[in-house]
Formats: C-alpha cells, sequence, structure tokens
C-alpha cells in the first residue's frame, strides 16, 4: 500500500527552530595557581559551542573578579533567559556559575523556571 498525505498540517509549514542562547564568562582568578581561561579564550570557546549548537546568541555576560560574590553579569544572563525563553546558557565551566552549593542552588532554579540548559563548551581536547 501507497499512504501519502492529501491533506496539509500546519506543522508542515512551521519555520525551523533557532536556538538561542546567551554566553557568560568570569574573570580568571589567579589567586589560587587555578588555570582558568582568559576572556578572550572563554569568548572563543563559548562562540564555537553555539555554532555547534546551531544556537543565535543573543547576550553576553562578563563578571570581574572584583564582584566575584555579586554577580551582576549572572543575574543580568539569568534575567533575559527568562525574559526571552533562551534555550541554553554557555559557560566554559559549570564552576563559573557559583561558589557555594546555595548558589548552585539558585542559578539551577532560576535555569529551570526559564527553561534554559547551562551547557559547558567543549575546548580542543573534548
Amino acid at each position: 500500500m501507497n499512504f501519502e498525505r492529501h491533506n496539509s498540517d500546519k506543522r508542515d509549514r512551521e519555520k525551523p527552530r533557532i536556538w538561542r542562547a546567551v554566553i557568560y564568562m568570569c574573570e580568571p582568578n589567579s589567586k589560587h595557581g587555578v588555570t582558568e581561561p582568559s576572556i578572550a579564550q572563554q569568548w572563543d570557546l563559548c562562540r564555537r559551542e553555539a555554532t555547534r549548537l546551531k544556537a543565535e546568541v543573543v547576550g553576553e555576560f562578563v563578571d570581574i573578579h572584583e564582584f566575584r560574590f555579586v554577580r551582576p553579569g549572572l543575574y543580568q544572563a539569568l534575567q533575559l533567559a527568562r525574559e526571552q525563553q533562551l534555550d541554553y546558557l554557555i559557560v566554559t565551566s559549570l564552576d563559573v556559575l557559583a561558589d557555594f552549593d546555595d548558589d548552585r542552588f539558585e542559578v539551577a532554579w532560576h535555569l529551570g523556571q526559564a527553561g534554559a540548559i547551562p551547557m559547558e563548551a567543549m575546548t580542543e581536547d573534548d
């Protein structure tokens, strides 16, 4: 038997989905001897990840070490995720999202409410 669709379904006319992402970067903390990528390296890695995910980057936010505990850039990124229904929050490491367990819970809760997924950028080694 040969079945063909004779009626059209509105899903057939929908445009392809464009994924939307925000990039969040944090200035490296060199006091503890930890080797974190520079802002420029983070930007490059996150942009590559957005390309790999076929996601449009609608915002980029940076926190400097001076504001490490306040994180105005992260707050703005989470607010944009909620307001614009973003799909991804791209970072080079999930560790930059929070220093304490309470912060991790709060960030995860906000991302869950927004429907956004935190995504680690893949390095060349991955």
